[in-house]
This record gives structure tokens, sequence and C-alpha cells, in this order.
């Protein structure tokens, strides 16, 4: 057995090898000297080879060794720890590492340095062999199952993430391999029940179950009842249902009917306001742009470059406000008239696949709702402010709902954020902020874990207000401020989204004049950048009626009047222009006419939907009210969609 010294000039070096390896500078650096002086006093074996180290330093670096050293074991009174699992260059590496506070790791030893880390509790080794092997890691449909559990084991995040990605997006393949199909049950429960599988059609997962229950049916056949609860069936058609799923002898053997029953009842019944079903699978969802008028609801879908009616606004919903979706549904501000003629402005969301409205809960009496925002297509936040006692006496239920003038500049305004919760139909508190003191008409848009709110107006002494570029972002987390850059133009009234990890801006009034310049902010490099307008030549302030991310796609909605000049009421089209990011430049996507009598209250926003919602049965036509129907060839599909 030969044996290897950690000393003190040469920490973590083969002394018989140590003219073949550069030795590390300044390996000291992060060692007493006085621990370094001391007498080796533990021996640690890998591939029979030994190396002579010191337990105090051990000890203070790893927990593990912590915790060994200062035990009753016989590893702390023999003063020999092996570790014969790893190779002799891990274990040289290791050790340079805890010496030195750096090592060289070269890509092919970077697994077994990810494996000793974790076993040693070693997080910065961890992560610094998970940088080396990160880029260089080949994922391939052969080894990324193989690859995903090897990084499970040892909570390699980073690369835990990236091979389960190539999973998911691959899975189509992947499940017919034998290294899928001879996973344990649980594991693959584990995948079947992730939304974002890529799958053709919901069956597929049904006949992903058969072939692995098939490829040892006698002591798997047990399994089928579980992993079928995982088959989402409301998104398979009812001739499937019926056909190949109700006549299967696992499902008759099994007392899976009521599973299919139920789901056929909620298909007939149209229920899918039911909270017991799930959300379709991502890859089966498709971004669309919903758009509602004084009637009806409508839905673009980029791309096909169709509309198809969705359904009905209620009667009693005489106007509507500010639009946004969240988890397939829209959300919004509707003003309903009751029997007594009174009218209240309410918060209500709509699900497309049953075509149904739901009441939200209201804010507080003592609060102002300042404006809604979306995180990440995912998350429903509010931005909420405490009543101004010099003005609150003058505002109605629309002003509370809308927040427009609600400040003076008698008094300090607190404001909160509030977080809405789908599964108790409540809002909750996320934090209490004061940043925004009389700030109004900003441009809220979220993005990760940050909230950027842009421009606006601010009120000052004897009521006045000045326009203002400032750009401040909070952080959801750790509840922070910062600073950032301001835009290059003073804007109010602007629209916001966030593509592509960047945050757009487009629109807005300046002294009452239109902006046309659209503007960028990077992250990555902290700066507002101009970016081209709109091909609509004559843009004024409303006719944005919203900046889109649909798909890490930017889309913008367009109201304008076109016609010759001089006409006394010119037609009104409703436009949807694209940006293209490599070009610089926004296409026209369409364009369909509609009545000029209620164009006020069209509203849009983006929201993901099953396909089917498009390829299920077609109805009668059904043309939307807003929608001139002289203009059909503009792009209206004459049909109206329905799911299932």
């Amino acid at each position: 057995m030969s044996m290897i010294k950690i000393d003190s000039n040469n920490a973590g070096s083969c002394r018989q090898c140590i003219s073949l390896r550069p030795s590390n500078e300044n390996l000291k650096s992060c060692i007493a000297k006085e621990a370094l002086d001391q007498p080796f006093d533990v021996t640690l074996v890998a591939e029979d080879v030994e190396f002579k180290a010191h337990k105090q330093i051990l000890s203070k670096a790893s927990p593990f060794f912590e915790k060994l050293l200062n035990s009753e074991m016989k590893e702390s009174k023999e003063g020999v720890i092996r570790l014969e699992m790893f190779t002799e260059a891990v274990m040289r590496n290791t050790l340079k590492f805890i010496y030195s506070g750096q090592v060289e790791i070269a890509a092919d030893e970077a697994r077994e340095i990810i494996a000793m880390a974790d076993f040693l509790f070693l997080h910065d080794l961890k992560t610094l062999a998970e940088g080396v092997l990160a880029p260089k890691l080949e994922l391939n449909i052969s080894n990324c199952l193989s690859n995903y559990y090897f990084f499970e084991r040892y909570q390699s995040e980073q690369l835990s993430s990236l091979s389960k990605k190539f999973v998911l997006k691959n899975f189509s393949t992947i499940s017919k391999t034998d290294a899928f199909l001879n996973l344990s049950s649980k594991e693959i429960e584990m995948w079947i029940s992730e939304d974002e599988i890529e799958i053709n059609a919901e069956k597929d997962v049904f006949e992903i179950i058969l072939a692995w229950i098939n490829r040892d049916k006698r002591g798997r056949k047990k399994c089928f009842a579980e992993l079928f609860s995982r088959v989402r069936l409301v998104y398979i058609s009812r001739d499937f249902l019926c056909s190949n799923i109700v006549t299967d002898d696992l499902v008759k053997d099994n007392d899976c009917l009521g599973l299919v029953e139920e789901a056929l009842q909620l298909i007939d019944a149209e229920d899918f306001d039911n909270p017991s079903i799930l959300r379709p699978r991502r890859s089966l969802e498709t971004s669309v742009l919903l758009c509602y008028g004084s009637k009806d609801i409508v839905c673009y879908f980029p791309q096909e470059h169709k509309w198809c009616t969705v359904g009905e606004m209620p009667s009693k919903y005489i106007r509507n406000g500010p639009v946004f979706s969240c988890h397939g549904k829209l959300y919004g501000t509707v003003l309903e008239s009751v029997a007594t003629n009174e009218q209240y402005w309410k918060h209500v969301s709509y699900n497309p696949y049953g075509d149904s409205w739901v009441q939200l809960p209201s804010i507080e009496e003592t609060k102002y709702m300042r404006q809604i925002f979306i995180k990440d297509e995912d998350e429903i936040y509010a931005l909420e402010a405490e009543p101004c006692t010099n003005r609150s006496k003058n505002f109605d239920d629309f002003c509370r709902l809308h927040a427009r003038r609600l400040f003076c500049d008698e008094e300090k305004h607190s404001f909160s954020i509030t977080k809405y919760n789908p599964d108790s139909n409540s809002w909750e508190l996320i934090g209490r902020l004061n940043h925004l003191h009389s700030r109004e008409d900003m441009c809220i848009v979220a993005h990760d874990d940050f909230v950027y709110f842009i421009g606006g107006i601010k009120w000052q002494l004897g009521n006045k207000c000045t326009l203002v570029s400032d750009v401040e972002r909070y952080h959801l987390g750790n509840h922070q401020w910062d600073k950032i850059p301001n835009t290059h133009v003073v804007r109010d009234w602007t629209y916001g989204a966030a593509v592509g990890g960047k945050v757009f801006i487009a629109g807005g009034i300046n002294a009452g004049e239109a902006i046309q310049p659209c503007e960028v902010y990077d992250p990555a490099t902290n700066v507002w950048q101009f970016i081209s307008n709109f091909k609509c030549f004559d843009f004024r302030p409303k006719d944005l009626r919203n900046l889109l991310s649909i798909d890490g796609n930017l889309y913008a909605l367009l109201l304008v009047s076109v016609g010759k000049s001089g006409c006394r009421v010119k037609d009104l089209h409703l436009k949807i222009e694209g940006y293209d990011p490599e070009e610089d430049e926004w296409n026209l996507k369409t364009e369909i006419a509609i009545s000029v009598f209620n164009h006020t209250f069209i509203n849009a926003c983006s929201v993901r939907v099953f396909k089917g919602f498009l390829d299920s049965r077609l109805l009668e036509s059904c043309v939307p009210d807003f929608v001139t129907k002289s203009t059909m060839s503009c792009g209206y599909d004459k049909k109206k969609c329905s799911v299932m």
C-alpha cells in the first residue's frame, strides 16, 4: 500500500508524483498556519492509497468528518478512514480543495467529484464540479434517465434539472426505451404525473402504462389502478374512452370503470370548473389571445391565424375593465347591473372550457386595488393601497377597484402586495411597502422573482403631478427594492410585458401627446434600448389595448381608425402585430373590422388553452357582436369552438 502525505507545502499532492503535477499556488490561504504545522493525525484510504491529513482541518471543512472524528466509532479511535468507493485521483483533488479552497477538475472526473462532495457535504466543491460538467453534459435518448437518477441521488439540482428537462421534452420517444420500461412503478408514476411531459395526446399516457405493464404483466398488473388514476381522462376523446379504454381488460379487472364514467359525465356536462379536474399537459395546450367586447368572447390562435367564438359575456355585465389570465382562466373587472337598477364593479373569473363565470372575493373595504398583475403566467398578485383620508370619501366602488387619483400631498400612503390563492379563493398578504408614495398610473410587469414598476406620475405639493421615468423593482422573495436605470422616454399609461427574460414597454402619454418609441430592458446588461415602432403609422395612445407574451413571442393589440380622411366616422380595425427580435420589426398578424358602437370596451389577454379546444366539435356559426359582418374575410373562422 502506497502512502501520500498532505503536507503543509503541497497539501493534497502525492509526494511521489509531485514532479508530474504542478503544485497549486497559495494552498494554505484558508487554513491557519498553526493547524498546518501540527503533525498528521488521520489517514484516509482510497484504492489502497493512503493520504495523511489533519483531523482539525477535515472537521472544519466537512460535517461528515466532524461527526465521524468526534465520535466513539472505530475510525475516530484508530485514525483511519477508508473511502474505498472513490478513486485515488478524486480523493487527492478533494483534499486539495479542502486544504486550499480551489482545485482544477477535469470533465471526466466531475461525476465522481460530485458523488464525493455529496458524501462529505462539501457544497462548494459540488457546485464547482457541476459548473465543469454542465456545459459538457451530452444527453441523449439512451443516457438521459441514468443521468437524471445519478444527479438526483447526489442532489445535484442543476444537472438533475437539465436531465429532467431533456426527458420531459423527449418523453414520447424515451417512454418506449428499455431503460424506461425497466423503471419501478413509483418512478413511472412520477413521470406520468408531470405536467411538462411532451406527448401527442393524453391517450398516449394510457398506452404508455399498458406497455410498461405488459413488460411483466404477472408482476405489474397490480400497479395498474394507481397508474391509471394519473391519466387525465377528461382530455381524451369520448370515442377513445368508449371504444378503447372502457373495453380494456385491465380497466375492467381493476375496478377503474368508475373513473371513466366520472370523466364521461364531466365531459357531457361540460363541468370544467370542477376542482377535481387537473389542467391539461402543457404540451397539449396552446397559447391564444382571448378577446371580448360588449357580448361575445373570441379567441385568436396565432399559429393557425384563426379566430373563433368561445362564449358570451353574461347580460348582467354591462361594462368591463382590465383583463388578464392565469392557469388557463381569464380574470377581469366588470360592471354588474342588478335587479334594483344598481350597478357594482366586481372581480370575476372566466373558464373558457366550460364558458362559466365565477366572482372573486372582494378586497378589504379599507383598501384600494391599484393594479392586478400576473407573474410568469402562474401567479396572481395585486398592488393595494391604504385609503387617503382626504380623498376616500369622494370615491365610489369603481375607484376602489381602479384606483384613479387616490392620493393627496398631505399624508403618507402605505401599500401592500397580496397574492391570490385559488384554493381558498382569498387574497393573502405578501409584503408591505411604502416605496411608491404618491405614485400612480405606473406600468407593472412581473417576471421571475421581480416586480417592475415603470414610469407613471407622482403627486407633489399643491396637488400637482409630474410624469416620471423612474423604474424600480421589488424582489418578491427577499422583499428588497432595487433601483434600475430610467426609461429613455417619460411616459404615463404605458403597457408592458416580459418576453425572453426581457421587459418590453410601449405606448403611453407624455404631456397629452402619443409616445411612439417602444423600449426594452435587458437585466443582463442593465440597459434600456429603443426598438422599432409599430407598423400602424396612425398610432394614438388609446389605440394600444395591450402588450402580450404568447408562447415566448411579443404581440401588440391595436384598435385603430382606418379609412379616407375627411369621413365623419372612420372604420375601426382590430389589429394584432407581432415583434421579430431578430429583424427588430413589427409585423401585422391579423386584422378585422369591428363595430364602431362597441369598440370602447374591447379588452384582451393571452391565455393557454387545451388544443382540443380548437380541434373539437364545431358548432353553428356565431359572429362576435363587435365584428362587422361585412369583413368576415379578414381572418375570422366562421365557427364556434367547444371543448371535447
